[in-house]
């Protein structure tokens, strides 16, 4: 049997998929629902550390920000902040298993290591 521990965070954010044909070319926003899974931490510490990782990181270059700017990217879609969202957690959290982003219940992106 394996055990993972997951945390969620929510933010707000905007942007537009510039290069992206459709709805998402024109500036919107999200309410986007952040799942972090890790390998089980023994102690309590360590979670803590991870959590203020995840909500340093979200404060400084997601919640309420124009994410084109923050990513400096014209095509920041959800599979982009997905996996900038994991490379960047990837070297600060060594349990991380898998970041799951969502922008709706029916609509996400998963990395996995």
């Amino acid at each position: 049997m394996t055990h993972e521990m997951q945390h969620s965070f929510c933010f707000e954010a905007g942007h537009a998929c510039l290069d992206i044909p459709g709805a998402c070319s024109f500036p919107h926003g999200h309410s986007f629902l952040l799942i972090v899974r890790c390998k089980p931490q023994e102690l309590q510490d360590e979670r803590e550390a991870s959590i203020k990782i995840v909500q340093q990181m979200l404060h400084t270059s997601f919640n309420q920000k124009w994410l084109n700017d923050t990513l400096q990217n014209a095509n920041p879609d959800l599979a982009y902040i997905a996996n900038w969202t994991f490379n960047y957690l990837k070297d600060k959290i060594s349990t991380l298993i898998e970041v799951q982003l969502y922008t709706s219940p029916n609509h996400s992106v998963s990395i996995k290591i």
